[in-house]
């Protein structure tokens, strides 16, 4: 998986088979942490003061541990098996912490399929540049069976409740401008996400 890429698209229960994976790499800058630390709320000095950080076991400053965790449910959402994914249940063990340069790499691998509710279950592994364990764990995820391909200017309609997700083949960024819910079909109802023509 790369930083840039023109769209993504899920696979569904069928196309996904026991053994894939996915994997992507992230080197972990001081960006990061102070990102982690606003989004998260976790201001422990461990993460950000570099003096108290001498004080404390690893003799520097770390990563929140829940940063490479994050990395995981990024390749599960982004990757295999992509967007509609809902993670269901993970399970996490830490073997040592990420500093500052380290190189983690995160893989995803299908353990189980369960035809009766359609969860993948699947191992998570992160390593760091010296092939290092950082965690391991597992994680289990329900994602959509339906494909919606859509073209410039098309519409479509999925049930409320339904698990979907939207393919976009194209080299053209999609774009979801408008949801419309319920069967009333007027203009007085929908919900604009990003009105990228202008219109009030």
């Amino acid at each position: 998986m790369t930083d840039s890429v023109e769209y993504i698209e899920n696979r569904t229960f069928e196309e996904i088979k026991i053994g894939d994976a996915a994997s992507l790499s992230r080197t972990l800058k001081n960006e990061d942490i102070q990102s982690f630390a606003i989004m998260s709320g976790d201001i422990s000095p461990t993460h950000l003061d570099p003096e108290y950080a001498k004080s404390f076991a690893f003799r520097e400053i770390i990563a929140h541990g829940m940063w490479p965790g994050v990395l995981i449910t990024t390749v599960l959402g982004t990757e295999l098996p992509g967007p509609g994914t809902i993670l269901i249940d993970q399970n996490i063990h830490f073997s040592r912490p990420v500093r500052l340069g380290d190189t983690v790499t995160v893989t995803v691998t299908v353990q189980q399929k369960f035809e009766h509710n359609h969860h993948i279950s699947f191992d998570c592994r992160c390593v760091n540049q010296e092939g290092a364990e950082i965690l391991s764990g597992t994680a289990e995820v329900t994602i959509g069976d339906k494909t919606v391909e859509l073209h410039e200017n098309q519409s479509t309609y999925i049930p409320i409740g339904e698990v979907h997700r939207l393919a976009n083949p194209g080299k053209v960024p999609l774009e979801v401008i408008e949801v419309q819910v319920g069967s009333y079909t007027g203009e007085d109802d929908i919900v604009r996400l990003e009105d990228v023509y202008g219109r009030g």
